[in-house]
């Protein structure tokens, strides 16, 4: 009897909490963006003094809201909100509120953030406590107030910014540097290293000089470059020197598009009706190996539909070189003409296709890339050793016919 009671006191609690976390989740799917708060981060310099910061709640939807404000993360206790607990109906389109802080003097220097979390709450409800707060926080926007506490003496840092480019293109490399300390900085300058994948050096450049940055105050050191290099991953490291200090800025870059080039096909010794083996040339234009390189070939009728397909096996090809695929195609029941073959490359989840014209012969096919003039690129060993014989044969009658007349005619004549 004592276990009946004491489960039928828990399901009323059990069943309002499930209640709530569906009736919740509703009003998040019809009201998700009806709530904002504006701006979303305030950024401020550190101070001893008491500071004060005004936000505006905006009511997107035009709905009648009720909202708890309170401060969340490190240094949370030292912010006061002026009015923990807003009404906004729904012919108001924004709301402000006000709150203030006055931090401790022991903070440690860099950046500290503290968010202001604005939540959603049913009319009826106070104060919600730790449980319900969990519950309620998906009906929740939040501005982020990020404090810089100084450094004390000479400090700076910096941020690397790198324009996007391709081979032959001049990458400009842009560090931006903050003077993060208690007193001005002086005599800045940088260079800047880039290096391959393999951390060769490849070029290393001066940047221009800075005569002094002010306290919270930032400058720019700018290296241009060009990128006569082949396509792939760099690694940059910009050196920043400043006040007989220094730090480094590191940052990897892309040059280029990650790419495989599909070059030609080749055919050894083939006969019409058995199988023949294509072998496709591939060239990696990238800095790294690329693993897992395949092909579909696609056989093409003068109307472009598919007549047979088949699959290479697939390879890994070291960084910039040359490489081989090879695929099979079934010859068997096809007819001499000409056909279009067309290669479709995958590798790294990236796709390259190329198309070739191909002329199938008894022994013979000719293979023409549509970017270049077309080549024999197969002929059968038999029929080559057999056509350079008849020439022989041919070559050898003319001679012996030229020695008859020489002898016969030519000679005899000059002897009388």
């Amino acid at each position: 009897m004592k276990n009946k009671i004491s489960l039928g006191n828990r399901r009323p609690s059990i069943i309002y909490i499930v209640s709530l976390i569906l009736a919740i989740s509703i009003l998040n799917s019809f009201n998700v963006s009806a709530l904002g708060v504006a701006p979303s981060r305030k950024i401020v310099d550190y101070g001893p003094e008491t500071q004060y910061v005004t936000a505006r709640i905006v009511n997107n939807d035009q709905i009648n809201m009720k909202l708890l404000l309170y401060a969340q993360g490190e240094y949370s206790e030292y912010v006061k909100i002026d009015t923990p607990t807003v009404n906004i109906a729904s012919n108001e389109g924004e709301k402000e509120f006000t709150y203030s802080f006055r931090l401790p003097n022991n903070m440690t220097p860099g950046t500290h953030n503290i968010n202001i979390i604005i939540m959603q709450v049913p009319d009826d409800m106070n104060m919600p406590d730790e449980a319900q707060t969990t519950i309620l926080s998906t009906l929740s926007v939040r501005q982020q107030l990020r404090i810089n506490v100084p450094y004390p003496g000479l400090y700076a840092e910096g941020t690397l910014y790198i324009t996007e480019g391709t081979v032959n293109d001049t990458i400009t490399f842009t560090a931006n540097i903050a003077n993060k300390g208690t007193e001005a900085i002086s005599n800045i300058n940088g260079e800047l290293v880039i290096k391959g994948p393999t951390n060769e050096e490849i070029a290393r450049i001066k940047s221009n000089s800075l005569q002094s940055i002010s306290v919270q105050g930032s400058d720019k050191l700018v290296v241009n470059w060009k990128a006569d290099t082949n396509p792939g991953l760099y690694y940059a490291e910009y050196i920043v020197n400043y006040a007989n200090k220094q730090f480094v800025l590191r940052k990897t870059f892309m040059l280029g598009d990650f790419f495989v080039e599909i070059r030609n096909i080749k055919v050894d010794q083939f006969k019409l009706g058995t199988i023949a083996k294509f072998d496709v040339e591939l060239v990696n234009k990238w800095n790294q190996p690329v693993d897992n390189v395949f092909a579909d070939m696609q056989v093409l009728d003068a109307q472009g539909n598919i007549m047979n397909s088949f699959r290479t096996a697939p390879i890994n090809i070291k960084q910039l070189s040359s490489s081989t695929i090879t695929g099979y195609w079934d010859t068997k029941e096809l007819d001499v003409g000409t056909y279009d073959i067309k290669v479709i490359l995958m590798y790294s989840g990236k796709v390259s296709e190329k198309i070739f014209k191909t002329v199938v012969g008894i022994d013979s096919i000719q293979v023409q890339d549509f970017m270049n003039v077309g080549n024999v690129v197969a002929l059968d060993t038999k029929g080559n050793n057999l056509s350079l014989l008849w020439i022989l044969v041919i070559a050898s009658i003319i001679f012996n016919i030229g020695l008859f007349i020489y002898f016969k005619f030519i000679r005899k004549r000059n002897q009388m």
